[in-house]
């Protein structure tokens, strides 16, 4: 919820696994080191991760090290060119020629702290990781052609999870 990663609250947590879309309400299941610790060695493909990880950072003191952010690799293959920092609506529009709504995104934290998940919100969130792994594929076949695959592995990505690099 927000965009401090210091005050938000965390509400869900969102996994797309082997061709399905999972989400677990934390305002339910507050277990969150133990998701953590599943996931810390996997490779998380994400939408600017670098939020992500610090609010899980912030709560758990668990680390993410390995992971592909669609954002950044937008970035390089436009290098730098247009939209700055592109939203994931853009970027699905742009490969999947789908439209999503963003507007549930504001009841997340519009309306002060929640106490349960709404079926919009729940529907959302699922949506949010849906398209992730499609663009992902699109974009390394990209990377691979553009051959910005060093550029990104071995200098944007690894700092996303840099302790350095952020403030928590």
């Amino acid at each position: 919820s927000g965009l401090d990663t210091i005050i938000c609250h965390l509400y869900a947590i969102q996994l797309y696994l082997n061709g399905h879309a999972y989400l677990i309400d934390i305002l339910k299941f507050k277990n969150v080191d133990y998701i953590c610790n599943l996931l810390e060695h996997k490779t998380i493909v994400g939408f600017n991760p670098k939020y992500d990880f610090r609010v899980l950072e912030r709560i758990t003191k668990i680390s993410f090290r390995n992971c592909y952010d669609l954002m950044l690799a937008e970035i390089q293959l436009s290098l730098g060119m247009g939209n700055f920092y592109p939203s994931l609506a853009q970027i699905i529009k742009k490969y999947l020629d789908i439209e999503i709504d963003k507007s549930v995104r504001e009841s997340f934290y519009n309306q002060g702290e929640l106490t349960e998940l709404t079926n919009q919100q729940i529907i959302y969130a699922i949506e949010d990781v849906m398209y992730l792994f499609p663009i992902m594929e699109i974009q390394q076949k990209l990377i691979t052609e553009t051959k910005l695959n060093r550029v990104l592995e071995t200098i944007e990505f690894p700092l996303i999870s840099d302790r350095k690099s952020t403030r928590l």
